[in-house]
């Protein structure tokens, strides 16, 4: 196949139109008008988004437009794979399902698993599941990078979690960057839907080997009385970039509860949509992130309360060192039915050092009477009398930093085991990881 690239994450029309051809026997009639759909609503919008545009005022990925990308479309996959060591989430047990620069690859996940789950490519699922259609996201309705996302619909995985009220299933999607078509960089535009009957856990993990881009979108389907319990950590190679758009909607009684882990990376963005669709669901959110060397890490929260006694939560904290960046943009939209609903959002950052940036944008839109709604922020440095009180104690200077940073995100790793008992163990380790690569800086605050 011959293909052309511009010098742009985002590969040629010309390549995009092949990838469709090429493609063209194995899809059904809606895919192909979904794929053009996603097209011509990133073209809408301009392409790749810019800081002009307020939800990206602090993070800016137009640096992808002078990088030479290329997608990665071949069909080869890795037939074996060393995890690295320092991702703890990867002991946490649970069947795999590994997915290699987008790609499913079955040599590398698991064949056995229970009967309440099913779990298949997402390249399958489009030509024989026609239920696809109501659990994606219609194009017109989402922002440019999950529309470029739309456009190359094609690679992932959908797993369902049947009902079953004595068994809580685990699954774990492990996703591999790594570039294996030579010196150019990738670009790969993964797929993930979840649908939640019972009690289900995925864990995501996102492990960066080598220069590539990663636009990912995740759609998330809570059914009534169904609780999704998902942990997503990032971490690896500073040249790997990931954006990752979900969209989480919680029915009746349900319970999405979510926690994000980012310790490594290049570029992170964590976009996140929840819809509290009808009465009594409920949403809690945590986050855990630490950045550096350049290292920028961006969460940012849209949680819609729709309908009545909705409950939500939020809290986030983040380490910022030299040349890092973290950015928190959360909304909450309190919807004019969605009355008697509950929400709290919360972001703490701790500077490290002067050349640590840390933005917060925290927003609140009620159209009901009868809420309870609160939101803060607060972004310091290290207390300089805890510290000198630990050095009085015989500490060196980077073991007293060390637990002070250890215990100020030790609120958020101690409160969110969500029933996985391991959590707390692999994210603390996960975080003495990042503590132990810290190089120590003369200008520290």
């Amino acid at each position: 196949m011959t293909t052309s690239f511009t010098n742009s994450a985002v590969p040629s029309e010309e390549s995009l139109l092949q990838f469709w051809r090429d493609d063209q026997a194995n899809q059904s009639s809606w895919v192909a008008d979904f794929r053009r759909r996603g097209y011509a609503r990133y073209s809408e919008l301009g392409g790749i988004p810019t800081p002009k545009i307020e939800s990206w005022k602090y993070t800016d990925i137009t640096r992808f437009k002078r990088a030479l990308y290329r997608p990665s479309i071949e069909r080869g996959i890795l037939s074996s794979f060393i995890w690295p060591s320092q991702d703890g989430l990867l002991t946490i047990p649970g069947p795999q399902f590994v997915l290699v620069n987008g790609r499913f690859a079955p040599q590398l996940s698991s064949s056995a698993f229970s009967d309440g789950l099913i779990v298949q490519s997402l390249e399958e699922a489009l030509r024989y599941d026609e239920d696809l259609k109501v659990r994606l996201l219609s194009p017109e309705k989402v922002p440019a990078m999950a529309a470029l996302n739309a456009a190359w619909l094609g690679e992932g995985l959908v797993v369902r979690f049947k009902a079953n009220t004595t068994e809580n299933h685990i699954v774990h999607v492990v996703l591999i960057s790594t570039n294996t078509i030579g010196k150019y960089p990738i670009v790969t535009h993964p797929c993930i839907v979840v649908i939640a009957e019972g009690h289900a856990t995925l864990i995501e993990s996102h492990v960066g080997l080598s220069a590539a881009l990663t636009n990912m979108v995740s759609y998330l389907h809570v059914e009534p009385n169904a609780t999704l319990t998902h942990v997503r950590a990032q971490s690896g190679f500073s040249e790997t970039h990931t954006i990752c758009s979900s969209t989480a909607t919680v029915a009746s009684r349900g319970l999405y509860q979510c926690f994000v882990l980012t310790t490594g990376l290049g570029l992170v963005r964590n976009e996140l949509a929840v819809t509290l669709a009808e009465a009594e669901a409920e949403c809690r959110l945590y986050g855990a992130y630490t950045a550096d060397s350049n290292r920028h890490v961006d969460n940012t929260i849209v949680m819609n309360h729709v309908a009545p006694a909705t409950t939500s939560r939020q809290i986030f904290k983040g380490v910022i060192d030299d040349g890092g960046r973290g950015v928190f943009q959360g909304r909450i939209s309190i919807h004019p039915e969605a009355q008697k609903s509950d929400g709290h959002q919360i972001h703490r950052a701790l500077l490290l050092s002067p050349g640590a940036e840390a933005y917060c944008k925290p927003e609140l839109e009620i159209s009901a009477d009868d809420v309870k709604c609160t939101h803060g922020a607060t972004a310091g440095e290290l207390d300089e009398e805890t510290l000198f009180y630990l050095r009085a104690r015989g500490l060196d200077a980077e073991t007293a930093r060390a637990l002070l940073i250890e215990s100020f995100l030790s609120d958020v790793v101690n409160g969110v085991s969500l029933g996985l008992p391991r959590l707390p163990d692999v994210t603390r380790a996960m975080i003495s990881v990042w503590l132990a690569g810290r190089v120590p800086k003369h200008e520290d605050f």
